[in-house]
């Protein structure tokens, strides 16, 4: 997840007494406002639980007399570059005092007390589900009410998840991101609400062996079912027309097992499609068509003589990976979506993507290498009721590492300004493809 303080409000308090606050925006959108005396208390409570993993000087100190323009802009920065720390840190990252204050902070947003309300969770093919949550509810929470008024299995709850989705020009979909569990869906999807904006399920893993798992099971293999048809009807998942034909058989027939186990065998089954992006692949400002999933970024472009020049980034040649933003005319982010790959032994360069969808890149990079690392470790899909071990900052070895920080270490790390994230399963002993 990337974490920023891109800008500040003047404001004034019950006594008449002006104040600034921070904007904190999460993944380039805003999640919050928050007082420098907010953010006090809470490094202050995270240095008590975590005396260990928090560095000295990680705060700015406090100042006796009004900012000025230069101290106001320092504290910003100095702020954001606190906010990220907390955030990469494997173990403060991940932990429940990070995660409250987050979701506490997006509640006294709207200063409302916790109410019920009816929020809608679609399906990919239009259908809904009405589940009663209370709207200080976090992602977790929601989600499984939603799986529990479908029916489906606890054993499966976690092979799917929530989405937030955009609808964009001619019926197409814009998928932002996975919604994380320091939020409130309910609160989320009103920070959006001037846009078409929904929340959908759709599955939650990139090794499509795991079907297995699911097409026995009449509710899974729906869901799983209804995905594959929007996604061949969005012309995500590739085929001849004869296959297409066979398809439409299988569907007028109602054959919903044999229409997944042949559309499992098809080009892009299962991958996570992005909008037209700019890429400096094959070369500089390049216009590319960017797909994720079966363990590979994938990246599209015609050529001058119309032919279409594809490129295949497997996960495991991809030795770090991270976003970045730059502010444009309009003081918004922009999102960067970077990553190292390994092309040949000595060759490793750096690939970036500029995508509204750079984010959701991001997500499905940490989620593809959460998973290599859990079946590495002998497990599959999270079950119900098991830690959350998927991160936006680390694997949970890392977290193991990061008790061994030391301040040193530490201190370098609040001096970098982009989010590197580090893969876990990068094959250096693989020389990589000497062509993509």
């Amino acid at each position: 997840m990337h974490f920023s303080i891109p800008d500040t409000q003047q404001a004034t308090d019950e006594n008449g007494s002006s104040f600034w606050y921070f904007h904190i925006h999460v993944n380039g959108v805003y999640h919050c406002k928050q007082r420098y005396s907010q953010l006090d208390k809470f490094y202050e409570k995270l240095t008590n639980t975590y005396p260990d993993s928090m560095p000295s000087k990680l705060f700015p100190p406090k100042k006796l007399f009004s900012l000025s323009t230069e101290q106001l802009e320092e504290r910003r920065e100095q702020l954001e570059k606190f906010i990220q720390f907390i955030s990469q840190d494997p173990i403060l990252g991940a932990s429940d005092e990070f995660n409250n204050f987050l979701l506490q902070a997006q509640q006294d947003d709207y200063d409302m007390e916790p109410t019920e309300v009816a929020i809608e969770i679609f399906l990919m093919n239009g259908n809904k589900v009405s589940v009663n949550v209370m709207t200080n509810d976090k992602n977790d929470k929601v989600y499984e009410a939603a799986m529990n008024k479908i029916g489906l299995k606890e054993d499966f709850f976690y092979y799917f998840a929530l989405f937030m989705v955009e609808k964009v020009d001619n019926d197409e979909i814009r998928i932002v991101r996975k919604l994380q569990d320091f939020e409130s869906p309910y609160l989320s999807l009103k920070a959006v609400e001037q846009k078409p904006h929904r929340i959908v399920i759709r599955k939650n893993y990139w090794n499509s062996k795991y079907d297995e798992d699911l097409i026995n099971d009449r509710v899974a293999m729906n869901l799983l079912y209804v995905q594959t048809v929007d996604d061949l009807d969005r012309g995500w998942v590739l085929c001849t027309n004869e296959q297409k034909s066979k398809l439409n058989d299988l569907q007028e027939r109602n054959l919903r097992k044999e229409f997944l186990q042949m559309a499992s065998k098809l080009k892009f089954y299962g991958y996570t499609h992005y909008l037209p992006c700019k890429a400096n692949y094959p070369k500089d400002n390049s216009t590319v068509l960017m797909a994720s999933g079966n363990r590979e970024f994938n990246i599209r472009v015609k050529t001058e003589d119309k032919k279409v020049m594809e490129g295949s980034f497997v996960i495991q040649k991809i030795r770090s990976w991270k976003l970045s933003s730059t502010p444009d005319s309009e003081k918004k982010e922009n999102l960067q979506f970077s990553f190292e790959y390994l092309f040949k032994k000595g060759d490793i360069r750096w690939i970036n993507v500029e995508s509204t969808q750079a984010v959701m890149m991001s997500m499905v990079m940490q989620g593809i290498v959460d998973e290599i690392l859990r079946e590495q470790s002998g497990k599959g899909i999270r079950k119900k009721g098991e830690e959350n071990t998927e991160s936006s900052i680390g694997s949970s070895d890392a977290i193991k590492k990061a008790v061994n920080h030391s301040e040193e270490k530490t201190n370098k790390t609040l001096k970098k300004k982009n989010n590197l994230k580090k893969n876990e399963v990068f094959a250096s002993h693989d020389i990589g493809d000497d062509d993509l």
